[in-house]
């Protein structure tokens, strides 16, 4: 017996208080926890990737859904094994356009203008503004979160001309984008 689930993006602000209640329940109160290794060795669940699909399957997990879904396989003992299935073929968001002193330069494709909150290849990243001049750079922490960003363009808070101005922002480097000093 199959059962599926598909969670819809209403789900989200739920799934900040689940992440809290499973954190405590148990016991991860590192700042940064491997979301794969703890879903297969703490959950016993089994995860695939889109990519070791053959392509008939792949067609079918991607029609079902482009972003990834769970089955649940209920054996006759009574136990219920989840299978997740993810899409881990995701197109780039962004394109590297240069290098300057070994930072990347980078632009975001199909209307997407902001830099990553998280990087898992780079240290930092530069956003040039539409004119070709510097707009912002962000810097990333060992465990990839954005710890500084350093911007030039209006900030409502130090300037209410909507004037382009020099400022940093600073985050906690836990992956708490809105919990910033400017």
């Amino acid at each position: 017996m199959y059962g599926f689930a598909r969670l819809k993006s209403k789900d989200y602000n739920e799934m900040e208080v689940l992440a809290l209640e499973v954190r405590t329940d148990y016991e991860l109160f590192d700042d940064y926890v491997d979301v794969f290794e703890f879903v297969q060795e703490k959950l016993n669940t089994t995860l695939i990737k889109y990519s070791s699909l053959d392509k008939e399957k792949y067609e079918a997990a991607f029609s079902f859904s482009e972003d990834g879904f769970t089955i649940f396989e209920k054996y006759l003992n009574g136990i219920i094994v989840p299978y997740i299935f993810y899409n881990d073929m995701v197109p780039y968001s962004y394109e590297t356009i240069g290098i300057r002193e070994g930072i990347k330069i980078i632009k975001g494709k199909n209307g997407l203008h902001d830099l990553p909150v998280e990087s898992n290849l780079s240290n930092a990243y530069i956003k040039l503004g539409k004119d070709g001049n510097f707009n912002m750079m962000r810097i990333y922490n060992s465990k990839h979160y954005i710890e500084k960003e350093i911007a030039f363009h209006p900030e409502r808070k130090l300037d209410k001309s909507r004037k382009r101005i020099l400022h940093i922002h600073e985050y906690d480097g836990k992956g708490n984008f809105n919990n910033r000093t400017t």
